[in-house]
């Protein structure tokens, strides 16, 4: 088979866009594309750096054929998936005015970046696994081909941050945390502005904060140290979804539900599709006070993504907004798939049984939270406020009810 003509090829970043082929690859593999996305991407390559309006691009791509915007909004979805283009970096979108290819074009692609690690990188913080386990493993294994095959500093950094990344996915423990961080630290070592570092580092706090895997008189330092990472992230990459997203979380985690429901606000922005930031906005207005408008978000997540791997967080969340807002059946709907998902899973047991008792099932409540006690003799309504703060005077009435509730069915004060 003769060798393609190398000018009917452009690169840029990892790709390469093969004009004979009309194929697009990654690292020489084909990366599925619809022929009207190849098309536009071709067309938005052949014109680097320049504004191409909306208008532009459906003349050039569907010519006299009349679309709508949805069919555009579709081809630079498709693309931008394809691309593991989160953060728009590649394609920029110029907001009520058209798009902008902003990669540079070259020759060759780097061997360090392929199109499933950029992905890794790239993919927004999420509280359980990114991937599964032979993904997982054909990712690091593609991080050190890439790894032997440059020294420089981007490369050991890239290294680092994606075997961090792999230790933290999946089932967690102390040991895989410290690991996870130790290899973050030496990916910021090698270089302090690498930003996947900097936002993995992050990420690895908030997951030893939000799942109590250090004491408490230990959370306000370690939210200060991934408060850090993630400002300095934003300095070098403003307008990475990730940061923002991981930014939200740590202003809610610190307290300040206002601040957290703006900061999501601009993240969904930037990227509209994120089911986690979807949910993670949902779990912040319930700390508003806000819990029906708190359930449509996180249903929209549950839409996005059926395939979360972390699902039952959303149930959990979307039970939790059903009974502060009085949707009691609901709750107790969303809090029975929560556990349905992970049995294991403690946090929606009291408010399940809250949920039980509000719907007259009071003998099920009651036998729900023995079990729930002499598994975890240290829950209190003490321990139950510390959790899930008041920050109005909305949820704090809202609260209330649930802990009278709960303390009915036998939960200590402390």
């Amino acid at each position: 088979m003769p060798a393609a003509d190398p000018k009917r090829a452009i690169s840029f970043d990892v790709f390469t866009l093969d004009l004979n082929r009309c194929a697009l690859l990654c690292d020489g593999v084909e990366v599925p594309l619809r022929r009207q996305a190849f098309d536009m991407l071709r067309y938005l390559v052949e014109n680097p750096g320049r504004l191409i309006t909306k208008d532009e691009l459906i003349h050039a791509i569907w010519r006299k054929t009349a679309v709508s915007d949805d069919s555009l909004v579709r081809c630079v979805r498709d693309i931008r998936e394809a691309l593991g283009d989160t953060d728009h970096r590649i394609i920029e979108t110029v907001r009520g005015r058209g798009y902008r290819f902003a990669a540079a074009l070259s020759s060759t692609a780097s061997a360090v970046n392929s199109q499933a690690w950029r992905r890794f990188l790239t993919a927004g913080w999420r509280p359980a696994g990114l991937l599964g386990g032979a993904a997982l493993i054909a990712i690091v294994g593609i991080g050190a081909i890439g790894y032997r095959a440059q020294t420089s500093p981007v490369a050991a950094a890239s290294h680092h941050a994606i075997l961090g990344q792999a230790v933290i996915t999946g089932e967690r423990s102390s040991k895989t945390i410290r690991e996870a961080l130790t290899h973050f630290g030496k990916a910021l070592a090698v270089d302090p502005d690498w930003v996947p570092a900097l936002l993995g580092y992050a990420s690895v706090l908030v997951i030893q904060v939000g799942g109590d895997w250090v004491p408490p008189d230990q959370h306000p330092a370690l939210l200060q140290q991934a408060q850090a990472a993630v400002h300095r992230a934003l300095g070098l990459e403003p307008s990475s979804h990730r940061a923002h997203q991981l930014r939200g979380i740590l202003l809610r985690m610190r307290g300040d539900p206002d601040a957290s429901v703006a900061v999501f606000e601009r993240a969904l922005q930037l990227n509209p599709a994120a089911s986690w930031t979807h949910a993670e906005y949902g779990r912040a207005k319930i700390d508003l006070g806000r819990a029906v408008e708190a359930l449509v978000d996180i249903e929209t997540a549950l839409r996005l993504n059926p395939a979360e791997a972390a699902i039952h967080v959303w149930y959990f969340w979307a039970g939790m907004a059903a009974l502060h807002a009085g949707m009691h059946e609901e709750a107790v709907r969303w809090l029975q798939k929560a556990l349905e998902a992970r049995p294991i899973y403690p946090h929606p047991v009291p408010l399940l049984a809250a949920a039980y008792a509000e719907t007259g099932r009071e003998a099920e409540a009651r036998a729900l939270v023995a079990r729930h006690l002499a598994r975890t003799p240290a829950l209190t309504l003490h321990s139950v406020r510390r959790e899930y703060p008041a920050h109005n005077a909305v949820v704090a009435k809202q609260r209330a009810r649930i802990a009278q509730v709960l303390r009915s069915l036998g939960i200590p004060d402390g």
